[in-house]
């Protein structure tokens, strides 16, 4: 779809003279007058070590979305009818999705799927798919600090900002935040969730308002689109919610993600809403399995209005476009995702190629970042010791990307979210080394 000409020219503007954005730091040497010591580590996703985020089927959930008006008749059919031991809500903004766990003595999950799919065909009111797990790839040195800080003393008592930007991920550890620009960065939720005593995101893991990353993946992906805002010119007002569905032990699932999008569709609901959404995650999934989950994309859908969610392609080099190789959820074929892969700037060729860890697809993945040479720095305990982590892997490019998209967001006057979508495309360049890799051969160079 061609993008509105008012926004080709207001976007236009940003990259009058320049072919290259700014997104990132990228290592630098230490400054010999500097007297802070830099404790550096590397963090790489997929290759050899580490193999990417791995998707584990669950044996006996779940998830189902209900009509509101599904009668309680109806539903207990439904529980006795599928074997149903046990059945949870989301533990905040939404009463309509549930979490059943099947007695798996009695039947086993792919038969109670057919099950309900088959005796409800054409049956307004129910719909329902197999849940799993998600592991992310573990996260080098991250050392959360004891110290921890109230997430009140972040959080923005104004409810308005420039752009709203949703993080779903491991958390964020505020103890380790460095930023001078804008200390009170956090999305004020209290007015439009019934979770309490939150005030800003929640922790979907363990059903609480403890947005406490103690494993270093959210802090990391925060850290870039913060740093990306903080330096943009003119300064830019932004908030951040974050929205923990991963563990400290980076372990997560749909049925968090699931509860994390309808969390955010309730915000939508109000005067605010969240312009954003990064999901720097993912895993190996089929087209036809993908194709199943109706729950989240039927969301994702619904958020179409009012977000545009940024999603990473994925760190194992496979083809995503192949029925057997799809991506949770950057395959899913929703207007209102943007799915980001990594390049490599080959000096010796003198052209930008897709990094050969990066998965591709000329169908599912819109535009390239790129894949490394990303650096934040953390503060500890000590006043003269900072931590540094460089950084590569989608996850970053994903964080890279939706910095850029909150700069554009404002640089072109507020765009609704096909025309924020298109603008970024038709930004980014094409590069005859991504031809057969990335949609259009789109990339955005650093």
């Amino acid at each position: 779809m061609k993008m509105k000409i008012t926004l080709l020219l207001l976007t236009g503007l940003i990259i009058t003279s320049c072919t290259k954005w700014h997104y990132g730091h990228g290592p630098e040497d230490d400054d010999p007058k500097d007297k802070i010591t830099y404790n550096d580590t590397y963090v790489s996703e997929g290759g050899e070590i580490n193999g990417g985020a791995r998707i584990i089927p669950s044996r006996d959930k779940l998830i189902v979305r209900l009509d509101p008006n599904l009668t309680e008749k109806k539903l207990n059919y439904w529980l006795e009818h599928l074997e149903i031991q046990d059945t949870i809500g989301c533990s905040c903004g939404d009463t309509t999705i549930k979490q059943w766990t099947v007695d798996t003595s009695k039947i086993d999950i792919e038969a109670a799927r057919r099950r309900l799919q088959d005796d409800s065909s054409g049956e307004a009111g129910l719909e329902g798919e197999i849940g799993f797990d998600i592991q992310l790839d573990s996260i080098p040195d991250f050392r959360p600090l004891d110290e921890q800080v109230d997430p009140k003393e972040f959080t923005n008592p104004s409810e308005t900002a420039s752009v709203n930007i949703a993080v779903l991920d491991t958390g964020i550890d505020l103890s380790r935040d460095l930023t001078p620009f804008s200390g009170q960065y956090l999305f004020n939720s209290l007015a439009y969730s019934n979770c309490y005593p939150a005030s800003s995101g929640w922790n979907f893991v363990n059903n609480s308002s403890n947005i406490t990353d103690g494993q270093g993946h959210g802090t990391y992906v925060t850290k870039i689109i913060r740093d990306i805002l903080d330096n943009s010119v003119p300064q830019i007002d932004y908030r951040i919610l974050p929205l923990k569905v991963f563990d400290d032990n980076g372990r997560g699932s749909y049925w968090n993600i699931v509860c994390a999008m309808a969390y955010i569709k309730n915000i939508n609901k109000s005067v605010e809403n969240i312009h954003l959404i990064n999901t720097s995650f993912g895993g190996k999934q089929t087209q036809e399995i993908l194709q199943k989950q109706t729950i989240l994309k039927g969301l994702i859908n619904e958020l179409s209005d009012k977000s545009l969610v940024i999603s990473s392609a994925g760190n194992k080099g496979e083809n995503t476009d192949d029925p057997l190789d799809g991506h949770f959820l950057s395959s899913y074929d929703s207007e209102n995702i943007l799915a980001v892969g990594g390049y490599f700037n080959d000096t010796i060729a003198k052209k930008i190629i897709l990094h050969p860890k990066s998965n591709y697809g000329v169908k599912s993945i819109d535009v390239a970042l790129e894949f490394g040479n990303y650096s934040v720095v953390l503060n500890t305990l000590d006043p003269n010791s900072k931590d540094r982590a460089g950084l590569e892997g989608t996850s970053y490019s994903t964080a890279a990307m939706t910095g850029l998209a909150g700069e554009l967001f404002i640089k072109a006057s507020r765009p609704d979210v096909t025309a924020l979508k298109d603008g970024i495309l038709n930004l980014a360049t094409s590069e005859s080394g991504l031809n057969s890799s990335i949609l259009d051969a789109n990339a955005i160079i650093r």
